[in-house]
């Protein structure tokens, strides 16, 4: 200090340390999409799922402790395309009769959401760029309304997920077109089956007869009247693997008892697992 050359009595002075703040990101893996040019972090205990390179829907699942009350928790990254120049309200989905925005802005958005009378919640972030909405949700999928049920930890990881992702370089390439309304229902339901797979499971010892377990039939019996096709299973005692062809008449959807799921996918009759065809 400058007075303390002019006769001033030296006092030791304390220079406070710098809090440091730990990077609880530090050793997460990184995700890099090359066809939509963006890049994220996540947790290496969460389970990805990457249909393909080019797929415009990637998902993180977290562990399911209750399947007596939990179908589904999980993060997910869909990139849509918005030529249109839709407003980001309208491009990400967002519906005032069951979402709330918590924060606006023009090329992002944040709502938090609950349907199915609790049983559906959600919590979506949607970027705009160029022609394409980017939305990263982290929802939950329960048996019952969730209202009242502790999900702090995993939305404390959504949103350092959502503080890892940026934008890369180079040129955006356009997703296919979205997916239907009743496809989209259709993969919920797809999920309800692995859902419905386990509980089964932990009731009997195996999958041998998966398929006439009552919830699983009326499942799929839903899906049927949903766009007329009726999912396939096959299963072991140890194993199982569902999928169903999705209403474009070529694209399947597909599910396995080792957690595999995603679109571009079918069952291999042999190993009784998702793999691409």
């Amino acid at each position: 200090m400058v007075w303390q050359y002019f006769g001033v009595p030296k006092e030791k002075i304390e220079i406070p340390k710098e809090e440091l703040v730990e990077d609880e990101t530090a050793d997460w893996k990184t995700y890099r999409n090359e066809t939509y040019k963006y890049e994220l972090k996540y947790p290496p205990n969460l389970e990805i799922t990457i249909p393909s390179e080019s797929s415009p829907i990637i998902s993180w699942h977290f562990p399911i402790e209750d399947v007596s009350k939990l179908m589904d928790k999980s993060i997910r990254i869909e990139v849509k395309e918005n030529i249109e120049k839709k407003s980001l309200r309208s491009a990400s989905g967002y519906d005032p009769a069951f979402c709330k925005i918590e924060q606006e802005q023009d090329t992002f958005i944040r709502f938090s959401c609950e349907m199915e009378e609790g049983a559906i919640q959600m919590i979506e972030s949607a970027y705009s760029r160029d022609d394409n909405v980017y939305m990263i949700y982290f929802s939950i999928m329960g048996w019952e309304d969730l209202t009242g049920m502790d999900f702090l930890s995993e939305i404390h990881v959504y949103n350092l997920i959502l503080s890892t992702f940026k934008f890369t370089e180079g040129e955006v390439m356009s997703p296919p077109p979205q997916r239907s309304v009743k496809d989209i229902k259709v993969m919920a339901d797809m999920t309800q089956i692995g859902a419905a797979a386990e509980i089964y499971y932990n009731k009997n010892g195996n999958y041998r007869n998966l398929a006439s377990d009552k919830d699983v039939f009326n499942i799929q019996k839903q899906i049927q009247s949903e766009i007329g096709r009726w999912p396939g299973m096959i299963t072991s005692n140890d194993a199982y693997c569902a999928d169903v062809t999705l209403s474009d008449g070529k694209t399947k959807y597909c599910i396995d008892s080792e957690g595999r799921r995603g679109e571009n996918l079918g069952c291999s009759s042999t190993k009784l697992i998702c793999i691409s065809y």
